[in-house]
């Protein structure tokens, strides 16, 4: 198994309850893998929200690998929940967030693994969980509306506290959680989507439109939290043990975007924009760094540098943790809003890469798309950029963009071209410029959602009218995303329920994990598709009418279906509609009464109180260490499959929550200076572990013991501790013992005079004697140790275990490897 760690739980902040039969049981399930979904803020909020309700236990499940998922299918196991190993299949409801439509596929196959029916039609009959889903995929989810009972349009954190009580009131009155039983106390609320109450017709195999069963059910309208300050937050974020794309501290700083682009669904059906206070920023950024112990914190928007006053805001939260080893980054910033406040904040951040979002090449095309950018802004914060210090710069571009001409996708490297000059010039030859090309795929709810999007033929013949360009250019790098991933995600973004058969054949051939290029298999979508009687091309490239009913016209994201033709229309004419933060309203329909543009008018924050604080972060981080803490600390359970660097990155968070008077690395990316005992091979329990922390004062170990194991998992305990000078941990000669939960027999193999082992590296297979450094102690259990053998090859317990055993290494999983005691100099 690649990355066990992925499915052992047990995470720090993690919610742990008995539930007893009366009460109320979700699982939140993510449709992908752990390291993927645990970086979804969305899903954090939600598992906070419902685990505060009495009476109701949200626990978390992700899609499986691919070699977990042989294990499930061989076993005969469905999946379960990493909180309590509880299947899938024994939860009241399911909720399933919807991140991207080529996600589809997992969400089939997870229910598929359980044992749970597809289709909602199947599930009448029978106790199966309520199957719900929510996220941005939503606001057209008919490809996959069979399959769900409900599902939840807009902002959910405020609602899903309603849902939940709701719910949970049913089933203690002994009624049914089916839709059907459900339904009449959910449609008058905002959010609420029940497929099953509207048919689609067709005609001459084109979608007619959508009937509603039920009168003053015929729309289904966004929900909305109005005003973030008020909104439900997860400050005590569950912390992986595994490295996840995202493995910070989020707080978001802003929802919304009125910017107005017109291929943009998020900037569409996120709006209106609705600020946090800096005060709230800087709360929440306390509360989830003190109990998470993350390095980073970021601060989430859809575009950061259009919140009102971020200059001081940054500076505020790197002067409040900055020099205690927290760094503060921003994920997106736009071209033209670098003000020269912002930028000195920005010099004092890691400088690794800078991204720009032109989207397209050339001004033209830019009014198009109503992007509010023009090339001298672009050119100007590249220079910026390289200027303050950064070698790398990011450009994220389109192609196939709506009337879209050569001399626009052209515009793209000649544009890549100038910032590259740019680079040179104020950065030197070692300045580096990536341009990253995708397709426009057209989305549901924008101004867009009419056109059609380019066909692979002419995608690839404008890569390389890019590629022509950019070839005598060695210091500009260019990559192009997979164009059949794409057109997947286009005939999937704009469908309706005719290709839930799709899906489904397409689950039964194999697909699943669609987003991993290692996993996606175009041939077998290609062949789905032909089995139900259809293509993909017909699906992917299909072109409407303005006035055509479109498949999602029953979910009302409050943004007029006029004002997003009128749009389209200004398209055409190249005219660009300004944004209403700073300009006049372009009447667009979100707003009105409690819904409106909330926009953060406060500078900053009130940091008197704090300044002495960072001063003393300066100096503490400057101090030099006058003692180190040794300690031993257990790993066991579950926990024994996390990897060595997993392992580090636990410990040391929790290092940073119990604040210990840690000293630091110097330089520019500072941490926490502290360093480990030999790594500990995968799935080897240890009582035995080590690890020196550095410290700028002396403490008592008995209290920096309490202090650490307040904030590690049981299963990673410290057992002792002492503070002095010691020998490095890598440096020191030692005597390992080992302990095994297997009897064995004094074999003859035992006294041969070699016993030699194959080991396989890079360079191939080799044999090696490990006899002459260790040592059989006893074989009921079996117990051995092992001595370091600093000048050659040091035997690993695994080794020993096979030989002693003489069982094939296949054979050895059942068994559990114990790390006892080190005896030797330096050890305890």
């Amino acid at each position: 198994m690649q990355k066990p760690s992925r499915y052992t739980g047990g995470e720090l902040n993690a919610v742990l309850k008995k539930p007893g039969p009366d009460d109320l049981r979700i699982a939140l399930f993510f449709p992908d893998v752990y390291e993927i979904g645990m970086s979804h803020l969305g899903l954090k909020i939600l598992y906070r929200v419902l685990n505060s309700i009495d009476g109701v236990f949200a626990e978390r499940v992700y899609s499986p690998w691919s070699d977990m998922e042989a294990f499930h299918r061989s076993s005969g196991e469905g999946l379960y929940s990493l909180e309590t190993q509880t299947p899938l299949g024994a939860f009241d409801i399911i909720g399933i967030t919807l991140q991207y439509e080529v996600s589809y596929t997992n969400v089939l196959n997870a229910l598929q693994l359980s044992g749970i029916p597809m289709r909602a039609s199947d599930r009448e009959k029978g106790s199966w969980p309520l199957i719900m889903g929510g996220g941005p995929v939503v606001f057209n989810a008919e490809p996959v509306a069979p399959f769900f009972d409900l599902l939840f349009v807009g902002d959910a954190e405020e609602e899903i506290s309603h849902f939940a009580r709701a719910l949970l009131a049913h089933k203690r009155s002994g009624k049914s959680l089916k839709w059907q039983e459900i339904f009449s106390d959910f449609m008058g609320r905002k959010g609420y989507y029940f497929p099953a109450q509207f048919v689609p017709s067709y005609r001459d195999e084109r979608f007619s439109g959508v009937t509603p069963l039920i009168s003053g059910y015929e729309q289904v309208t966004k929900a909305l939290v109005t005003d973030l300050e008020e909104a439900p937050y997860d400050t005590r974020p569950v912390v992986p043990y595994m490295e996840t794309v995202h493995n910070r501290a989020v707080v978001e700083i802003s929802r919304g975007c009125t910017r107005g682009c017109r291929f943009c669904q998020a900037g569409m059906i996120y709006r209106p924009v609705r600020d946090r206070s800096p005060q709230a920023i800087a709360e929440l950024a306390r509360c989830t760094l003190d109990a998470s112990g993350f390095d980073e914190l970021s601060l989430l928007s859809l575009s950061a540098t259009d919140y009102q006053h971020i200059s001081p805001l940054l500076r505020d939260l790197m002067l409040e943790y900055g020099r205690s080893g927290v760094s503060v980054s921003l994920p997106s910033l736009r071209a033209g809003t670098l003000s020269d406040a912002l930028l000195d904040e920005l010099r004092k951040v890691r400088k690794s890469s800078f991204t720009i979002a032109p989207e397209a090449g050339t001004q033209r095309m830019r009014d198009v798309i109503n992007k509010g950018i023009d090339e001298e802004d672009i050119l100007a914060t590249a220079r910026i950029i390289f200027q303050a210090g950064w070698k790398r710069v990011k450009l994220y571009f389109m192609i196939g963009l709506p009337l879209e001409t050569t001399e626009d996708v052209a515009g793209i490297a000649h544009l890549a071209v100038k910032i590259q000059q740019i680079a040179r010039e104020a950065a030197g030859r070692s300045a580096q410029v990536i341009v990253s090309v995708s397709q426009f795929i057209p989305k549901a709810h924008t101004p867009f959602q009419w056109w059609t999007m380019d066909d692979r033929e002419t995608l690839k013949a404008k890569q390389r009218v890019i590629e022509d360009i950019l070839r005598p250019y060695s210091t500009v790098q260019y990559k192009f995303h997979d164009a059949r991933t794409g057109l997947l995600e286009a005939a999937l973004a704009r469908g309706d329920r005719r290709l839930a058969d799709v899906l489904e054949r397409a689950v039964e051939l194999g697909c699943r994990l669609d987003s991993w290029s290692e996993h996606f298999r175009f041939d077998l979508w290609q062949q789905a598709f032909a089995d139900c009687g259809t293509s993909l091309d017909r699906w992917a490239y299909r072109q409407y009418d303005l006035n055509d009913p479109l498949p999602w016209d029953h979910i009302d994201s409050m943004i007029s279906k006029t004002w997003m033709q009128e749009e389209w229309q200004r398209a055409c004419q190249e005219q660009v509609t300004p944004d209403c933060r700073f300009d006049r309203c372009s009447q667009c329909g979100v707003c009105g009464g409690e819904v409106r543009l909330r926009l953060n008018r406060r500078q900053g924050l009130d940091i008197s109180e704090r300044e002495t604080t960072a001063e003393e972060n300066l100096a503490q981080m400057a101090m030099v260490p006058v003692t180190t803490l040794r300690i031993r600390y257990k790993k066991e359970g579950m926990v024994r499959f996390l990897s060595h660097l997993e392992t580090v990155k636990s410990v040391t968070s929790a290092i940073l929550r119990a604040d210990l008077p840690v000293a630091y690395t110097q330089g520019f990316n500072q941490h926490v200076k502290l360093s480990f005992s030999d790594a500990l091979g995968l799935g080897i329990q240890s009582y035995a572990e080590y690890m020196d922390i550095a410290l700028v004062e002396q403490i008592d170990p008995t209290e920096a013991m309490a202090r650490l194991n307040r904030e590690l998992p049981p299963a990673l305990a410290v057992l002792d501790a002492r503070t002095g000078t010691f020998a490095k941990l890598s440096a020191a000669h030692h005597s390992t013992t080992y302990q095994v939960n297997l009897d064995v027999e004094n074999g003859q193999h035992l006294h041969a005079a070699q016993w030699l082992v194959r080991r396989e590296n890079k360079k191939g297979v080799r044999e090696i004697d490990i006899k002459p450094h260790c040592a059989i102690m006893g074989t009921r259990p079996l117990q051995f140790a092992i001595h370091s053998n600093p000048d050659g090859v040091t035997p690993k317990p695994v080794e020993v275990l096979e030989y002693v055993s003489a069982l094939p290494r296949e054979q050895l999983s059942g068994f559990v490897i114990t790390k006892m005691q080190v005896v030797g100099e330096g050890a305890f």
